[in-house]
């Protein structure tokens, strides 16, 4: 599953003011989930608010389609040049917690030369769940744009898109 997320810079450049909490950092949380070096992040205010951002799921043991989806989100990385961990940012989350720790992502992340702004994100199962749940639910409504990456055309097709977007709103 590829997330894009278009309306977390949206959403997030129209929050209230006051210190009120905006809807999506409501409805996200700041769970905290553990990246591939071993650090706490927020969901909400450190991977999504005000980012535009490329959500997949996978597992580091997984034989099948997790490898050759991350080389296609590693060939969208390099496809963004400069605009990869500036303008859009890739959170690939373990369905696998148990397994997949800090150290295990950290190996993946390099076999897919993951660079800046490419995060490996676990945690406990239930807090993986959680996030994995808010993502699925919100992916449903026109806040999220689903698109399956399966094969090295759609990532291309994906790719391009994504740049004429990043072009049209700079």
């Amino acid at each position: 599953m590829i997330v894009l997320c278009l309306a977390c810079g949206l959403v997030a450049a129209q929050e209230p003011r006051g210190g009120a909490e905006s809807a999506a950092k409501h409805y996200f949380t700041d769970t905290v989930l553990i990246n591939q070096n071993g650090e706490k992040m927020r969901f909400y205010t450190d991977l999504l608010q005000g980012k535009v951002v490329i959500i997949n799921s996978f597992f580091a043991t997984c034989t099948g389609s997790c490898l050759p989806l991350n080389r296609n989100l590693e060939k969208l990385q390099a496809g963004l040049g400069a605009h990869m961990g500036k303008d859009v940012h890739i959170i690939s989350i373990s369905v696998d917690p148990a397994i997949d720790t800090p150290e295990q992502l950290k190996a993946y992340a390099k076999k897919v030369n993951a660079g800046p702004g490419w995060y490996f994100l676990t945690g406990d199962k239930q807090t993986v769940d959680f996030v994995l749940r808010r993502l699925v639910t919100m992916s449903t409504t026109r806040r999220l744009t689903s698109i399956s990456s399966s094969s090295a055309t759609n990532a291309r097709a994906f790719g391009r898109k994504l740049l004429d977007w990043l072009k049209a709103t700079s």
